[in-house]
């Protein structure tokens, strides 16, 4: 299991850009860091040193899966021209009431489907702003621990710091896996046309 999963993280890595990449390798060496100074610690305090392994650890794995999701936000907004699927659906909605019913029947249901791709596009770009955000302060705030690791007086503040940003980090999570759902959710054109009964019953015999 813990092999598997080293290597689905492995493939979220090698599919970023440099940039990305970089980011990824800065933050782990922050965590490096931050061991490394933990391992300092008196004996009655190296309890904190394997509950940090496990929190620094997941919040790495989160980071990138959080840098992961926001490439492909990126790739997505960066094809994808909201203005020119509004104007397809202005291009529609001229004349529509003028038209034979199947066809009036078809076209709204296209119109409707090019709107819900706008609601996408809003949903996606927003969320690529709140991953933005969230891997800026797993960054900053992992910064600050190393920091503060260096002179350490209380390790259980320190602790306190990275449970609160494990939490924020799971949150952003939750988002990012709704935003998904939404991908998968969109349906394609094709699917959204129901075919005269006649047609149906064919296909189904």
């Amino acid at each position: 299991e813990k092999r598997r999963r080293e290597m689905s993280l492995s493939a979220l890595f090698n599919e970023m850009p440099p940039e990305m990449r970089t980011r990824y390798a800065q933050l782990d060496t922050a965590c490096r860091a931050i061991r490394e100074n933990y391992k300092r610690l008196s004996s009655t305090s190296q309890m904190f040193v394997e509950q940090m392994e496990s929190k620094l650890d997941g919040l790495a794995q989160s980071y990138l899966r959080l840098l992961n999701a926001a490439f492909h936000h990126r790739e997505y907004l960066n094809t994808t021209n909201p203005e020119s699927i509004r104007h397809e659906a202005r291009e529609l909605e001229k004349g529509l009431e003028q038209q034979p019913p199947k066809v009036q029947e078809i076209n709204r249901k296209r119109i409707e489907i090019l709107n819900k791709r706008v609601e996408k596009y809003e949903k996606v770009r927003e969320n690529c702003q709140v991953i933005d955000a969230q891997c800026a302060a797993v960054e900053d705030v992992l910064q600050l621990i190393r920091d503060q690791s260096v002179t350490m007086r209380d390790p259980q503040q320190l602790s306190d710091h990275l449970d609160s940003l494990v939490r924020d980090v799971e949150q952003t999570e939750e988002t990012v896996r709704e935003v998904e759902a939404i991908f998968e959710s969109t349906p394609l054109i094709t699917g959204e046309f129901d075919a005269p009964s006649s047609t149906r019953n064919r296909i189904r015999n």
